[in-house]
């Protein structure tokens, strides 16, 4: 039965994991920015789903940057995020608990 039953270690192990992943240099590989644009930083949003610590932000800001100058006045780009790279990084860490 205590095999079965994740111990309250895991259980930190895997919050801890989880936070990392919203960590900006680890959400950063979750995000393509693209054309005149490029990256610059991310930061967790302030709300956060229903869990014993702030672990799992409602949202990221993304911060992509561009250079306008006189003779360009105007960029376009594409902010990208890759959902899949990163439901299989959360999977991983789930795949630690069980």
């Amino acid at each position: 039965m205590k095999r079965a039953k994740p111990s309250q270690k895991d259980v930190f192990t895997v919050l801890g994991d989880l936070q990392k992943v919203f960590s900006p240099k680890k959400f950063k590989r979750f995000i393509d920015v693209g054309q005149d644009f490029r990256y610059y930083d991310c930061v967790r949003g302030r709300e956060f789903y229903d869990a014993p610590f702030p672990t799992w932000p409602k949202n990221m800001d993304i911060v992509s940057r561009a250079n306008l100058s006189l003779e360009k006045p105007a960029a376009e780009g594409t902010l990208t995020y890759k959902h899949e790279n990163f439901k299989d990084e959360i999977e991983k860490i789930f795949s630690k608990w069980k």
